[in-house]
């Protein structure tokens, strides 16, 4: 491949895995893919998930067993983790506060209520995901071809429920410049690769 006159690594595509996640590795009707590649010395993989759905507490435990579930499988093996799909996660708040501080574009309260944003802030291993903050209103659930949250009998409360997560792997390369005076082993560089990715659009 050539990029700006410059040779670009292709890239080595690893073992795609599907897992079943929906009640207790039997049923299908919920699941993830990892696909993980490398282009040149970094280390990527790329998780496609669907978590369980509800909103109940049970529902929310289910949801963080699998995230976790999920992040053990690849443990160790990559650079750089992402993790996206309908992660189902919810806002704690009645549909009827939810939709008021919608209208208030009150952003940061429907966050402070956001399921995923407080046990990120509660688990250790949650909290090694990151995420770009949400600068934009709920994307679930609309009436059908409307921008209308659900005015169905269900009633279900808007939310975040489609996520990007991000895990940055150990730091295990010293990459500079290299015009940089050349090291020897009593005089090693400090180790800076992988470095955290900079969201620059959300």
């Amino acid at each position: 491949l050539i990029f700006r006159n410059q040779l670009v690594p292709i890239p080595i595509f690893g073992d795609v895995k599907s897992i079943r996640l929906g009640a207790y590795g039997f049923a299908a009707n919920k699941g993830a893919i990892i696909f993980p590649f490398e282009v040149g010395a970094s280390r990527f993989v790329f998780m496609g998930c669907h978590l369980t759905a509800g909103s109940g507490s049970e529902n929310l435990e289910s949801r963080n067993q699998q995230l976790r579930q999920l992040m053990r499988m690849v443990e160790g093996s990559y650079d750089y983790l992402a993790i996206t799909g309908d992660l189902n996660y919810r806002i704690d708040l009645t549909y009827e506060k939810c939709l008021d501080f919608i209208g208030q574009r009150n952003i940061e309260v429907l966050l402070q209520n956001d399921q995923l944003y407080n046990m990120r802030k509660r688990d250790p291993n949650l909290a090694l995901l990151k995420e770009p903050k949400q600068t934009f209103l709920p994307t679930y659930k609309f009436d059908p071809n409307s921008d209308v949250y659900d005015t169905s009998s269900k009633h279900r409360v808007p939310s975040y429920t489609d996520r990007i997560l991000i895990r940055r792997g150990r730091k295990r390369l010293a990459v500079g410049n290299s015009n940089e005076p050349k090291y020897d082993v009593t005089n090693q560089p400090p180790l800076n690769f992988p470095s955290m990715p900079v969201c620059i659009d959300f």
